[in-house]
């Protein structure tokens, strides 16, 4: 036997390199779209988009620095000039002054003209965003979650149409990332309030069928036993044994009822059971607050947030509205660094919480709408 076995094992046919990497790239597919391999893929995403926008945009600040020097230059020279000018200034040679001053202006307007058309500049402030890597990966993260504060935008030509590209195939991760990590954070919950909330409801439930089922059973054996002393002469011992296993069956069936109740509350499936929807708004809100009080410091201080204001710019960017008026401070210090890190992370799981809420209250309404129905269809039978 042990021959046959190993002669089988050795007349298998060995698999080529070609299916051997078929093999591992379906593995590698299936873990990508898996939960944890969605969560690693989009913020691998983000983390390249990053690093990409930082070398794109970090190139764009050099050439702004040259700008700068460049308009300075052209400033100080032309400023110079026209001092000159004014110290050499004498009334009975007006003209000449004059003339020369119109050709200080007019070359320094031509030099103007010159940049507008070559380094497409538009006359407003040049400050540009320092493009850190948490400011980057912040921008990503704005991008394919369609918040976009408007804080931090590309400048360049190639950081615009990066942006394109990235967006177009971020937005879906993203989307797909919300619709796995949502379900998954769906079932998780329910699984926790069927066990932690639903079991103590069922006990309390069950301790109160019993108590009440105690009473009725003793004024039930008290009531036959005043009628047995009263009919004795009509009633031979036959009927009373017949008498007395009936009633005993009937509280045996009365307790097999209660237990069989609530033992199916009990070992119901946790998918099944519908999460209500005050609770997924008291997370919602909680969720929201606690991101108030992680970004929200003194009101007196420079940057700082009130509970209202950090309040309002969690709920504005959680739910993808991102107006701009509230932003992320752009401080380049580490403390500022760290607070961007925070942000970016409590945004990719505010956002799947949020979906969380939304697939449990979608739930929850779906089934009132099907008990609704079904109260009309009974009325409307009960009619006819």
């Amino acid at each position: 036997m042990d021959r046959r076995r190993s002669s089988r094992r050795n007349a298998r046919p060995k698999k080529s390199w070609i299916q051997k990497c078929k093999d591992c790239l379906r593995q590698f597919i299936a873990f990508l779209f898996s939960n944890v391999g969605i969560i690693c893929l989009v913020v691998g995403y983000t983390m390249a988009g990053a690093v990409m926008f930082q070398e794109i945009e970090g190139k764009g600040e050099i050439a702004e620095k040259e700008f700068k020097d460049k308009m300075t230059g052209i400033y100080d020279q032309s400023l110079n000039q026209l001092w000159e000018i004014v110290q050499m200034w004498n009334s009975d040679k007006a003209s000449s002054y004059l003339y020369r001053t119109d050709q200080v202006l007019r070359k320094f307007q031509n030099h103007i003209v010159e940049i507008v058309k070559k380094d497409d500049y538009d006359g407003t402030n040049t400050n540009m965003t320092r493009w850190s890597l948490s400011t980057a990966f912040l921008y990503c993260l704005t991008v394919i979650t369609t918040i976009g504060y408007g804080n931090v935008f590309p400048h360049t030509g190639w950081g615009k149409f990066a942006t394109i590209v990235y967006a177009i195939f971020g937005m879906p991760l993203f989307l797909l990332y919300l619709s796995n990590i949502g379900d998954l954070l769906a079932k998780s919950f329910k699984w926790l309030y069927a066990k932690f909330c639903l079991c103590k409801i069922c006990r309390l439930r069950k301790g109160r069928t019993l108590s009440n089922s105690m009473p009725r059973r003793s004024m039930s054996t008290s009531s036959w036993r005043n009628a047995t002393n009263d009919k004795a002469w009509q009633m031979t011992s036959r009927d009373r044994r017949s008498n007395t296993a009936m009633d005993s069956e009937e509280s045996d069936d009365e307790d097999t009822e209660t237990e069989t109740s609530s033992s199916s509350v009990s070992t119901k499936d946790p998918q099944d059971v519908v999460v209500p929807i005050s609770l997924c708004l008291a997370i919602m809100i909680g969720f929201i607050s606690l991101g108030a009080l992680l970004f929200g410091r003194e009101e007196k201080s420079k940057e700082g947030l009130s509970f209202l204001d950090g309040s309002y710019f969690c709920f504005i960017s959680l739910s993808t509205i991102g107006f701009g008026d509230i932003v992320p401070p752009m401080d380049p210090s580490e403390y500022f660094e760290l607070n961007f890190i925070l942000c970016s992370i409590y945004l990719m799981l505010g956002m799947a919480l949020i979906a969380m809420c939304f697939n449990l209250m979608q739930q929850d309404v779906v089934q009132k709408i099907r008990t609704c129905t079904d109260i009309v269809r009974r009325i409307a039978r009960c009619r006819r």
